[in-house]
């Protein structure tokens, strides 16, 4: 995936901060790509990106230093445990149900990559 499109895919998740060194970006399979997010919206969890006129795919997004969040609605104000819906609703819910959850958390950065 280049660099713009990566860029573009994610300017719907919020403001893209562009890094002075592009190469830096590029990690293995994956993007790197800082956004500011607005942390009363729900984390987005990837987009249906199209590659051709005939072939259509998923991108998923992760984030790094990811705090604690609901898995139930994806707000990083309250979590999952602490739910209205979660309380109001115990015993009816079940986790695998959940539409948000741990595997949005990336990896932790490594310490020997630069800072932007």
């Amino acid at each position: 995936m280049v660099t713009e499109t990566a860029e573009n895919l994610c300017k719907s998740m919020g403001q893209v901060i562009h890094s002075n060194d592009r190469s830096e970006m590029k990690c293995g399979d994956f993007m790197l790509v800082r956004v500011e997010i607005d942390v009363h919206k729900p984390l987005c969890r990837g987009r249906r990106v199209r590659f051709s006129s005939d072939r259509e795919g998923w991108v998923s997004f992760l984030y790094e230093r990811l705090p604690i969040f609901c898995h139930w609605y994806g707000v990083l104000n309250h979590d999952f445990k602490k739910c209205n819906l979660w309380l109001q609703n115990k015993g009816e819910l079940r986790t695998e149900n959940q539409e948000y959850g741990s595997w949005l958390r990336a990896d932790p950065p490594s310490l020997l990559r630069k800072k932007w």
